[in-house]
């Protein structure tokens, strides 16, 4: 098989392995809804503080490195990543609290309209900061998937490099889509949406792969592109993994503080093993 038709492949193959991962969480949830209401609890508390670790973990060793890299490569400086990355932290939290005046707004105005229009206005707020919060993971997750397969389109010069390279990523995206899945469904009940979500997410990874294959991997056009969506991308997800997420494991009062730490800190080893394990096999 030639380069070009194996790259063609990987698309395949990137897009299926999160999707199927994707499936699996959902069915586990569904299964463990009707059949083991008690377990169904006890395993989105536990996936909740993995998914939670999984998160930092991505953000510390691939990430972070990863955009700074790319920044001080193509302004020979690593300040402007920072400001960046700075930049898409601050933007995350204006579009929370945008929402939440949004809700305080809804519920000021809805309050003289008597009790029972005032439950629903609170429970459309709720939606819509759940919705808000979709949709900043999926934003956060896509960038990193879409570079990762720019990665694979641009950096893999023969077949072997290639596969090898695929097998790393999509063992670890189908390890973060399988966890997020069961994290998103603890607070959307709306299978579909979800779905959806993830079959977005999923395609980003396949979407890199082609744009490297259109695009030069030495254009540099592409990587000043590159270096600015990937720092603030790492910026939202230093929101998401230390206030959306560590935050609330972390003060949870169903577990005991210190198997709280000691799950989230499995997700952090789990990614740290990966990443270091694809390192040493280039």
């Amino acid at each position: 098989m030639e380069l070009k038709e194996a790259k063609y492949m990987s698309m395949i193959i990137l897009f299926a392995s999160n999707l199927i991962m994707t499936l699996i969480a959902i069915c586990l949830q569904r299964f463990l809804l009707q059949r083991h209401g008690n377990m169904l609890s006890f395993t989105q508390r536990t996936i909740s503080c993995l998914t939670s670790g999984i998160l930092l973990g991505t953000l510390l060793m691939l990430i972070l490195p990863n955009s700074l890299e790319l920044v001080a490569h193509q302004w020979h400086n690593t300040n402007f990543g920072y400001i960046l990355i700075g930049l898409g932290f601050f933007l995350i939290c204006i579009i929370q609290e945008s929402v939440n005046l949004y809700e305080t707004y809804l519920s000021n105005k809805n309050i003289k309209d008597g009790k029972e229009q005032l439950i629903e206005s609170v429970a459309i707020c709720n939606h819509d900061n759940r919705l808000t919060r979709l949709v900043t993971l999926v934003f956060a997750l896509g960038v990193h998937y879409l570079f990762s397969g720019i990665l694979i389109g641009g950096q893999a010069k023969d077949t072997m490099s290639l596969w090898v390279l695929v097998g790393a990523i999509c063992f670890h995206m189908s390890l973060i889509a399988f966890s997020v899945t069961l994290r998103l469904l603890i607070d959307h009940q709306d299978y579909l949406q979800v779905f959806l979500s993830m079959c977005i997410w999923s395609f980003m990874g396949p979407l890199g792969v082609l744009l490297s294959l259109l695009i030069s991997s030495d254009s540099a056009e592409l990587q000043y592109i590159n270096g600015i969506l990937q720092c603030l991308s790492a910026g939202t997800f230093v929101y998401i993994t230390f206030i959306d997420m560590l935050h609330g494991d972390l003060v949870k009062s169903k577990f005991n503080p210190f198997v709280n730490i000691i799950l989230i800190f499995s997700g952090f080893l789990i990614v740290v093993l990966t990443s270091l394990q694809h390192r040493h096999s280039f």
